[in-house]
């Protein structure tokens, strides 16, 4: 995330009722291990009916489902928002938004706020509309303090079924995210092209950079779904600019392949993978972008990676872009070869290949591949320095892995980054039947399906988020768990 050069450097990795709900945290205390440790980790999950979640705990909640890092209340400590995308607070499987308070002390329970759209005042239908599905924060309004961008990729229009809508909550100082100036994008909205469609799935990814450095994030918003000039799943994304007053859909810029002399093709879900980082010496943030062709609803390859070059204009037709052959199931920025310029990392079937930002921007050239202990195509990576030594670590979640013998139970392997440049070769890997990590490797929990990085101790270290969303609780199935793991300066 990009932000003004005045703020605390945010992590990288993306819901008129303010209503309250408890959560439960574990706190365990065992052995560090490398730079990531287990001491006094934290592992969030809706608490049992008796304990104030509106409806009770809900089977299918899928709480962990994505995470996002940002200081929403000016208060100088992280906090943390989670959603439950399959959560059921009126009833119907709606989903739902938790946001964890920092304090001096890491994130509490006490600093809670849940979000669902049944809410009196909350904008948008009542439907199984996933809402939660993707979130990304961001400082959209230049005021210092993060706001949050929550998609629900199912939300219907009349008839028009699952053509996905973008809703953005504002932070205020001492209040966290409010209901005061909020805003709801979809392509129905004045300004934003195109219009809505079945099964775009609008905003099924979503990512935030400052692409004309004018001290505002700007929102991308992913729609690897949309059909194009007769092309099926040929993919967009639309880019919504930062403005004093918010996000401003009338200076949206709409890009697809063809903008930058692609041919459109069928299946080619351009944005079903976004990174944002800075990969070259400019204040401009840059976009990387994967277009390829699809195996199934949410995997795509055999094409590869654009990479779009932000400029005083931002983000457009107008911009430099490089064209990649390396294309790839999951992407990342950082700071991996420890030159002050974002790298990016490109997750495959069986491995993950680094290539170096520099002067010109990103290299062509391979700069590191790493073969990880096991992989797939449902690949999640982010950037984080866990050991806040200056050079960016590499957390690669792998939800569908097989532990032990046991299907899709998940894990999650961190390459820690070297001090003379690159990262380590063989990973740190974490799972539930690790001395320390809290619970048991179940069939398809999916640990390591969400992650996220921030430094919520202000230790200077970042901790990793790992959501695993499928985990079982109270004998229910899919109610998920949030597990977070410390950095060590």
């Amino acid at each position: 995330m990009t932000t003004c050069p005045t703020r605390r450097r945010p992590a990288r990795l993306v819901r008129l009722a303010f209503a309250t709900a408890t959560l439960a945290v574990l706190s365990l205390a065992v052995t560090a291990s490398a730079q990531l440790s287990t001491s006094n980790q934290q592992i969030w999950y809706p608490s049992p009916p008796a304990i104030n979640v509106p409806g009770g705990l809900h089977e299918g909640a899928a709480f962990g489902y994505a995470t996002a890092a940002g200081d929403f209340n000016g208060d100088g400590h992280l906090d943390l928002a989670i959603s439950a995308s399959g959560d059921s607070p009126s009833g119907i499987a709606e989903g739902s938004l938790h946001i964890l308070y920092g304090t001096a002390n890491g994130l509490s329970a006490t600093y809670h706020a849940q979000w669902y759209q049944s809410q009196p005042g909350f904008p948008g239908d009542l439907g199984q509309d996933r809402f939660g599905s993707a979130l990304a924060a961001g400082d959209f309004n230049g005021d210092g303090v993060d706001d949050l961008a929550i998609a629900a990729e199912l939300e219907d229009y009349g008839s028009v079924v699952e053509a996905g809508a973008v809703t953005v909550l504002y932070g205020a100082y001492g209040l966290g995210l409010i209901l005061y100036n909020e805003q709801v994008f979809h392509q129905n909205v004045l300004g934003i092209s195109d219009s809505a469609e079945a099964g775009d799935w609008f905003g099924e990814r979503l990512a935030v950079g400052d692409f004309d450095s004018d001290g505002r994030d700007d929102l991308v918003i992913g729609v690897p779904r949309e059909d194009l000039f007769g092309n099926e799943l040929a993919g967009a994304m639309h880019i919504l600019y930062g403005s004093d007053e918010g996000l401003d859909p009338l200076s949206q810029q709409w890009l697809h392949a063809h903008t930058f002399g692609i041919s459109f093709a069928q299946n080619a879900r351009f944005s079903n993978n976004v990174a944002v980082g800075h990969f070259n010496p400019d204040p401009y943030a840059d976009i990387a972008v994967t277009f390829g062709k699809a195996t199934s609803p949410r995997l795509a390859y055999g094409g590869g990676t654009l990479v779009i070059y932000g400029n005083a204009y931002g983000i457009g037709p107008w911009s430099a872009s490089k064209i990649l052959t390396h294309d790839g199931f999951s992407l990342a920025a950082g700071d991996f070869v420890g030159d002050s310029r974002d790298d990016l990392a490109i997750g495959y079937t069986d491995d993950i290949k680094i290539l170096a930002g520099g002067p010109a921007g990103l290299s062509s050239t391979v700069a590191q591949t790493l073969a990880p202990l096991d992989i797939g195509p449902l690949t999640t990576l982010v950037a984080g320095n866990f050991a806040d030594n200056g050079r960016d670590d590499l957390a690669v979640g792998i939800p569908l892995a097989d532990v032990q013998g046991i299907s899709s139970a998940g894990q999650v392997n961190v390459y820690y980054g070297l001090t003379s440049g690159g990262l380590l070769a063989s990973p740190v890997t974490w799972h539930q039947n690790m001395p320390g990590v809290f619970g048991t490797i179940e069939e398809n929990d999916w640990f390591g399906w969400a992650l996220a990085t921030g430094d919520f101790r202000g230790d200077g270290a970042d901790d990793l988020v790992i959501g695993a969303p499928l985990d079982g609780a109270f004998g229910l199935q899919a109610v998920g768990f949030v597990h977070i793991l410390n950095g060590l300066p």
